[in-house]
């Protein structure tokens, strides 16, 4: 392929996760909003976002079995409508004053269900446009998906202006414009030695993971985001803002946006660096460099205080997802790369499942101040265990 049009194909690509992490950084302020404020229901944010990873745990390896068996352009195509529909009808179902917690928690268990088919579909497509070192391109794609993120939770702060529906109608219409962007994407037509599906085929993904110590350990560590950070994000900080500050969703959505703004930043510093050596070294490190502003945000900081901390958390954030990304991206094997990185995200998300329920409870009985010094000083411990279980500070 040409390096004029591989280019083509990666902006096409990009514009498609620019799209989705849009949307979905939207998502993470209007559902958070819907829960505590809409429905009265503070201490069942963990619940619900729990509930939401759920299906990333069950159906996660299906759908990177799935991206490794069929045409990912069609299936990506399918994925992005399926969003489109369902957050349109959630729109409908607010501006009709209908919504209840069951009825938010269909939605967001439907909303996993498609992410865990759709994700190892879009990350293996990077790798068939791609070739070589992935550092560079992990790195950017990680600036693509924060940037994205950030302007969709700034975007959900005008929900006070706009309404609730009439944000989750533009969430349903940005969702929707990614079908263009899919639709310029390579296709990919499977041999006829990958039709089928089996159930030992969808943990093939396992075996290649753990059987390479450099992806065996890089999953590890990821497991403990998912256990400590992403609740710590997704649960305690909104609480925090809602509850310390009495913030509206216009300050919940400037808070979240400000950490993701920092991995923008982050991730434009480590574009600029020609390569990264022991990239194992860089991503443990940087989990660890993130528990910092974590433990910053437990002292009851003023609102500015709290920004900056998100902002600081965010440049760490790039650290440790750009180099997990590219380690993974190129140790797996080609024939079996959707399945790898389908159990790359799941030791992630599927490790949300338990952590962001676990966080919702810890913050009810420790408040939203204590519950960021457990998920810091857990993750802290985390790290060092896996760094001295593991090979992962020799990775290179």
């Amino acid at each position: 392929m040409s390096s004029p049009k591989r280019r083509g194909l990666l902006a096409d690509y990009i514009a498609g996760a620019v799209v989705w992490y849009g949307a979905m950084g939207m998502q993470l302020v209007i559902v958070a909003w819907l829960v505590m404020d809409v429905l009265a229901s503070r201490q069942e944010l963990g619940f619900v976002r729990g509930a939401g990873m759920a299906p990333i745990l069950i159906l996660l390896l299906l759908g990177g079995l799935m991206a490794d068996r069929v045409d990912r352009r069609r299936l990506l195509i399918g994925l992005y409508l399926s969003a489109a529909v369902l957050t349109g009808s959630l729109a409908l179902i607010v501006h009709a004053e209908a919504l209840d917690l069951w009825i938010l928690t269909v939605y967001v268990i439907a909303m996993g269900s498609v992410t865990a088919f759709l994700q190892p579909a879009r990350d293996a497509l990077l790798s068939d446009i791609v070739d070589g070192d992935m550092t560079r391109p992990a790195t950017a794609i990680t600036m693509t998906q924060f940037g994205a993120l950030s302007l969709g939770t700034l975007a959900a702060g005008s929900a006070e202006l706009l309404g609730l529906s009439t944000i989750l109608g533009i969430q349903a219409v940005l969702l929707s414009m990614g079908l263009v962007a899919c639709w310029r994407l390579p296709s990919r037509k499977p041999s006829a030695s990958q039709i089928g599906l089996s159930f030992s085929d969808a943990f093939a993904g396992v075996g290649e993971v753990f059987g390479s110590s450099s992806m065996r350990s890089t999953t590890l560590l990821m497991v403990g985001v998912g256990l400590f950070f992403t609740g710590a994000f997704s649960v305690a900080l909104p609480l925090l803002v809602y509850q310390h500050h009495q913030g509206d969703v216009s300050d919940l959505s400037l808070v979240m946006s400000g950490l993701q703004a920092g991995t923008v930043l982050g991730a434009a510093g480590m574009l600029t660096l020609r390569r990264i050596p022991r990239r194992g070294l860089t991503l443990a490190c940087s989990l660890a460099g993130a528990s910092l502003p974590i433990l910053a945000l437990s002292l009851g900081l003023p609102f500015l205080g709290t920004l900056v901390a998100a902002f600081v958390w965010g440049i760490f954030v790039a650290g440790f997802h750009s180099m997990g990304r590219a380690i993974i991206q190129e140790a797996a094997p080609a024939d079996h790369r959707a399945r790898v990185l389908a159990v790359y995200a799941l030791s992630m998300q599927g490790a949300t499942v338990i952590g962001a329920p676990m966080v919702g409870l810890l913050a009810a009985m420790l408040g939203p101040l204590g519950v960021f010094v457990f998920c810091a000083g857990a993750m802290l411990l985390f790290v060092g265990i896996i760094c001295l279980a593991t090979p992962v500070l020799k990775v290179d």
